[in-house]
């Protein structure tokens, strides 16, 4: 009986190669949203994908810091845009304040994106 106890004790606690593996990884430092977007903006370029650091940061705070599925969201998104009907210039002519709605919209999303930076730094202060 001694001998099935023991036997039992040795094989609980053995946790073989992958488990020394995971052990031995420190733990990963946390990265800043300027870095996210740094990323994301890198992978865009890599992709051909003609993104600006506001829709980096839009698709980002969409996917709660997840730059993996920010860069499925962009794609759709370039995607999408891609295959939209083009606006013909009469019908922009009739639409004097667009790019005036284009650039509040910009600014909207890069507050919001100072916001949460600043919010994050707060937190991890």
């Amino acid at each position: 009986e001694e001998q099935d106890v023991d036997a039992g004790a040795s094989s609980s606690t053995s946790k073989g190669p992958e488990a020394s593996k995971q052990e031995a990884r420190p733990p990963k430092a946390p990265i800043s949203d300027e870095e996210r977007i740094e990323r994301l903006l890198k992978r865009c370029e890599a992709e051909g994908l003609d993104v600006g650091p506001a829709e980096a940061a839009a698709a980002l705070q969409a996917e709660e810091a997840h730059v993996g599925k920010a860069m499925i969201r962009l794609r759709r998104s370039v995607r999408s845009q891609a295959t939209a009907p083009a606006v013909e210039p009469s019908h922009a002519a009739d639409r004097p304040c667009h790019g005036a709605v284009v650039l509040a919209t910009a600014s909207a999303i890069a507050i919001t994106v100072m916001g949460l930076i600043l919010q994050r730094r707060a937190k991890n202060a």
